[in-house]
Order: C-alpha cells, then sequence, then structure tokens
C-alpha cells in the first residue's frame, strides 16, 4: 500500500494574498519525488481551532501531515499548541533546544534569550527536533502517539528554513516509510495552437488500456498552448518509464502537429531557441499592436543575442 501525505500552510498573509504560497507548491513536488504524493492541501489562518481541525481531518486520511508556519516567537504563531492539541500530546519544554536558541542569541550580542522565544522550545510529547540550520525556528517530527504509523512534520514559513530542513524530513521519512515508497514519474508534454476542450476527448480515448495501467493525466491549460503531464506512481522506475514511453507514442499521432519540445522550460520561446540554433538561422520581429511585447519574450531567453537580431515596433497604422 503506498503512502499519501498532506500539505498544511498557515498564514493569515497566505490568506488575504500579501504573501503567495509558493510553500505548498515546493513541497508538491519534494514529496511526490520521495515516493509520498500530497493527495489534499489546506491553507488556514494563524487560530488554534482552525489549525488543529484541520491536522487532525488530514490525520484521518493520510499518513504524512506537513504543516508550514506558525513556528515563531510571537502570540500569534499558534501551529505547536493547536497540532498538539489534535494530536492529544502536550507541549513539554526541550531543554536542549533552549540552550541551542541561548547560544545563537549569545553570539547576536544578546546576554539573554528573549522570553518570547521559550515558545520555540515547546515540543508535543513524543516529538523529535530538527535543527534549524539558516534559523531560529526549529522544525518537529511528531509521530502519532496511537502508534499507528503516521506523522506530522512542522516545518518554518520561510521558504529558504523550510528547504533547509526538508533534508532531515526525506531521510526519516525513508527510513519509517521504505518498503511503501512509491516516487512519482512523469512526462511532460507541450502543446500550442490546440485549445484544452479539444484536445483531452482525443487523448483520454487515445490512452485507453493505458490508463488502466495508472497513468494518470493532468491539463495545465496557459495562454500560450496546453501542457499535458502524464505521470504514474511507482517504485519500479523502469516500468513506470516504459509506461510512459507507450502512452506518449499512443498520444503523438493526436499532438504531433501542435507539440513543441521545451525540455527545460516548458516555454514555447525555448523550443523557438532550439529550432534557430539547431537549423543554424536568425530572426527578427516586425510588431504592432504588441508593442514590442513579443521581442521582450524572445530576449527574455539567455544567449538570444545568437539567433535574434532585433525588431521594429510600429505601434501607429
Amino acid at each position: 500500500m503506498s503512502v499519501s501525505s498532506a500539505v498544511v500552510t498557515v498564514g493569515e498573509e497566505l490568506l488575504s494574498g500579501a504573501t503567495v504560497d509558493s510553500n505548498a507548491a515546493w513541497l508538491g513536488r519534494a514529496l511526490g519525488q520521495l515516493g509520498i504524493p500530497v493527495r489534499a492541501r489546506w491553507t488556514v489562518g494563524d487560530r488554534d481551532d482552525q489549525i488543529a481541525r484541520v491536522v487532525a481531518q488530514a490525520l484521518a486520511e493520510h499518513d504524512l501531515v506537513v504543516v508550514t508556519g506558525g513556528l515563531g516567537p510571537t502570540e500569534d504563531d499558534r501551529t505547536r499548541p493547536a497540532v498538539a492539541r489534535a494530536l492529544g500530546q502536550p507541549l513539554e519544554i526541550d531543554p536542549q533546544v533552549i540552550e541551542v536558541l541561548s547560544e545563537r542569541y549569545r553570539q547576536r550580542g544578546y546576554a539573554e534569550l528573549p522570553p518570547a522565544n521559550l515558545r520555540q522550545a515547546e515540543v508535543p510529547r513524543g516529538g523529535v527536533v530538527l535543527d534549524n540550520p539558516v534559523g531560529t525556528a526549529p522544525g518537529l517530527w511528531i509521530p502519532t502517539a496511537a502508534g499507528d504509523g503516521r506523522v506530522v512534520v512542522l516545518l518554518p514559513g520561510v521558504p529558504r528554513e523550510m528547504r533547509a530542513l526538508f533534508e532531515q524530513v526525506i531521510a526519516r521519512a525513508r527510513a519509517r516509510f521504505h518498503e511503501r515508497l512509491a516516487p512519482v514519474h512523469s512526462l511532460n508534454l507541450y502543446t500550442t495552437g490546440i485549445p484544452e476542450s479539444v484536445l483531452a476527448p482525443q487523448v483520454e480515448e487515445a490512452l485507453g488500456s493505458v490508463a488502466e495501467r495508472q497513468v494518470e493525466v493532468a491539463y495545465l491549460p496557459e495562454l500560450t498552448g496546453v501542457d499535458l503531464r502524464l505521470s504514474v506512481v511507482s517504485a519500479d522506475a523502469r516500468w513506470a518509464d516504459a509506461v510512459l514511453h507507450e502512452a506518449g507514442n499512443r498520444l503523438e499521432p493526436i499532438i504531433g502537429d501542435y507539440r513543441f519540445e521545451a525540455p527545460e522550460t516548458g516555454d514555447l520561446v525555448e523550443a523557438v531557441a532550439l529550432r534557430l540554433s539547431a537549423a543554424g538561422r536568425r530572426m527578427a520581429t516586425a510588431e504592432s499592436c504588441t508593442g514590442g511585447g513579443v521581442a521582450e519574450r524572445l530576449t527574455g531567453r539567455p544567449g538570444a543575442s545568437s539567433w535574434f537580431v532585433g525588431g521594429v515596433v510600429a505601434y501607429d497604422n
């Protein structure tokens, strides 16, 4: 049986739109590569009841719940007490965390640890502290007291700190779930010139029996076209690659006339650059109502001067 995860991001600033929730997207990729794909995601404010409710719900349905944010020293950092309540595992002061925090503040010229930072030494009973190499807020790995193998992980909301701590999560997750890990293998196909409503029915029909072999299809429409992401969850990388290759071959008659190659970025500009460079050709633009927008997109790619000559913007008829 495969392992699944859920992500809970905490912060009023995420709900208001003042801060873009980049952590959730990053964790989705990282956990999928680890073999613990994210199956659900919540964003909540800095309120005990909201955090406790969604963590309890996530734990009821998933093996690993990763929570980011709300681990700072201020009164509105509510993640620790809320998660402790959801787990029924009371908070306890960890003297070693106090020692580490005190030393860091001494290095910054403070004789004593500010009282507010004592909150960061609170650990739900049974939790393991994850040292933060780039900040003050430690992370926490908290197995449930029920002994059912489920785990809650608390990570700082600052993206740089969250990512620095995640290596420790990877090591512990592999040790706990190793026999059940099944990484996500993906194949990205990029198209332009065909709308999603026309593409999707043809794709579903073409995959047929391949879809029964656990190939998931995601449609990612953009202004320039529709990207297809084919995914397989399997511990057997060779089998997964073979299935994805077969699926890609089945789709080629449908998307062949619309497909472009952009392996690094998925951007149409990359495809143009690759084709021009391979052919040893250069291009120029003549624009009117776009006001130079096409030239701007092209020259945004590093190395564009090797294949882009320049352009003329004639904004008046």
